[in-house]
C-alpha cells in the first residue's frame, strides 16, 4: 500500500513520514503525514483504499513546510487530540527561512470529519513548539509529552477536553 502525499510534493528527500498510527473504534486506522500535514484513513477491510482527510489545520502551501503532528490520542469522547506544531521553513534552498514556531492542540471528529483548534500551548509564558507523544487517562484528559525543556526538565502537558458544543 502506497501512502499518497500531496500533488505538489516532487522531492523525495523532503523529510515527509508517517506519524502515529492509531485505531480507533469505527475499525479504521488513522495517522497523520508530515510535513504536509494531511490526516490519513485507512479501512483494514478495503485494503487497496487510503483516504485523504486533508490538512489538520491551515492550509497547504506549496514549497513550504506545512503543520506536523507527532501526537495523536483517541479521546473518551470519540475524538482525536493531536499536538500539531507549525515551522515556518521553506524547501527551497536559496530561499530557506526559519521563523517563529508554535504548537497547537487540535481536535479532529472522525464522524463529521471536523476539526477545531483548541489553541497554543505556554508552559511559564514560554510557547511549546513540539508535543511528541500523547496518551488519554483514565478521567479523559490528554496528556503529552513535549520536547521543550521548560528550564532543566521536560513538562508534561495535561490537556482538559472541553465539551463540543
Amino acid at each position: 500500500i502506497k501512502v499518497p502525499t500531496v500533488p505538489w510534493r516532487k522531492d523525495k528527500n523532503s523529510g515527509e513520514a508517517a506519524f502515529e498510527l492509531i485505531k480507533a473504534p469505527d475499525g479504521y486506522i488513522y495517522w497523520s503525514v508530515t510535513y504536509t500535514g494531511h490526516l490519513f484513513r485507512f479501512d483494514p477491510e478495503k485494503t487497496d483504499h487510503i483516504e485523504d482527510l486533508g490538512i489538520i489545520i491551515g492550509e497547504d502551501i506549496p514549497n513550504s513546510r506545512g503543520p506536523h503532528c507527532e501526537a495523536i490520542a483517541l479521546g473518551k469522547d470519540g475524538n482525536f487530540y493531536l499536538g500539531v506544531g507549525f515551522r515556518l521553513l521553506t524547501f527551497d534552498v536559496d530561499k530557506s527561512t526559519a521563523g517563529a514556531s508554535s504548537c497547537n492542540i487540535v481536535r479532529y471528529n472522525p464522524i463529521t470529519n471536523k476539526k477545531a483548534d483548541m489553541g497554543k500551548i505556554f508552559i511559564n509564558g514560554e510557547q511549546i513548539t513540539i508535543l511528541s507523544e500523547a496518551t488519554t487517562g483514565h478521567n479523559g484528559d490528554i496528556y503529552f509529552v513535549t520536547g521543550d525543556k521548560a528550564g532543566d526538565y521536560l513538562p508534561l502537558v495535561i490537556f482538559h477536553p472541553p465539551k463540543e458544543g
